[in-house]
């Protein structure tokens, strides 16, 4: 950008003035940056509340984890003196099972017109980091829904 030329207005009683084009490219850049402020807040908020989503099943697969290993411990060490806890076994490889499927409620948006995989849906906003690209809709699971019908999956 060039820099912004500015003045003495004697007629204005000696006020430091600037051209009207200049103000209007300064607070164009100003908005543009501030735009991009608050999309980056945004991306930072989504990409917080799914590391947090992540710590979270790495925790309870840990949890599943100790608990059938402790489980086969117990069987190991204590072979014939002591029944195995089928009860425990069982409900540990139930929950294991259910931790490994895939649930109905993860939002995988597919990549942007661009292929751009950096995609994302927030109060009611479909849309592309990377380019941009937007769908608006009246709450984020309908922005979600209009995005996946609208963009093929990779």
């Amino acid at each position: 950008m060039s820099e912004v030329k500015s003045f003495w207005c004697h007629e204005a009683s000696n006020i430091l003035c600037v051209r009207a084009s200049d103000f209007d490219n300064v607070t164009r850049l100003f908005l543009d940056a501030a735009e991009r402020c608050v999309a980056a807040e945004r991306r930072e908020k989504e990409l917080q509340q799914r590391l947090t989503a992540a710590d979270e099943r790495a925790d309870t697969a840990t949890t599943l984890i100790q608990r059938i290993v402790a489980n086969f411990d117990t069987e190991i060490e204590y072979h014939e003196d002591v029944e195995p806890n089928d009860l425990e076994h069982d409900q540990v490889l139930a929950e294991m099972r259910e931790f490994l499927s895939p649930k109905d409620t993860e939002w995988r948006m597919h990549p942007c017109k661009n292929g751009h995989l950096d995609v994302g849906a927030a109060g009611g906003v479909a849309h592309c980091y990377t380019c941009d690209e937007k769908i608006t809709a009246a709450n984020t699971q309908e922005a979600f829904e209009q995005w996946n019908a609208t963009h093929p999956a990779s």
